[in-house]
């Protein structure tokens, strides 16, 4: 695993929960979603996975990324993760206008998005209003013109 163990320890929040969880009651259902359950144990192992591909892919302490997504158990997945590098998550309505997310974008400094493919047009378009190309993730396990596949990215060997 690249994220940084001594970090993650030193800090006090619910990834360190979600670590419990996974070890004490493992195969226990974390939470259910459109019928499927989610146990600790894979609530804690996607949202690590996540975690090292972000990380590969420059993300960091500190550092911005979106979350632009309808209810689904990769938002909190996404949240975690991103909280394990100790960057920051930014959600973001999804109703907001192109030039408004454009604008929280710039704002934010995020360089990383990850959505849906129902949001993933949303943020094509506002992909054609920044001066620099955002990193697209989008759910699903085929990529969306540019963007990277979620699924993709959890089934990677870590490096």
């Amino acid at each position: 695993m690249t994220v940084a163990e001594p970090l993650r320890s030193r800090r006090n929040h619910w990834n360190n929960q979600v670590a419990v969880h996974a070890q004490m009651k493992p195969d226990a259902v974390a939470f259910r979603f459109n019928g499927n359950d989610t146990t600790w144990r894979a609530l804690d192992d996607r949202s690590l996975k996540f975690a090292d591909a972000l990380a590969r892919r420059g993300v960091g302490f500190g550092d911005r990324v979106l979350i632009v997504m309808l209810n689904y158990t990769e938002y909190i997945e996404s949240v975690l993760a991103i909280n394990a590098l100790g960057a920051i998550a930014v959600p973001v309505n999804f109703r907001l206008t192109p030039p408004e997310v454009a604008y929280i974008v710039a704002d934010s400094g995020a360089k990383v998005v990850v959505t849906d493919q129902l949001l993933a047009p949303l943020m094509a378009a506002v992909s054609g209003q920044l001066p620099e190309p955002l990193l697209q993730i989008v759910l699903g396990s085929e990529p969306v013109g540019d963007a990277l596949a979620y699924e993709a990215l959890l089934a990677e060997d870590g490096a």
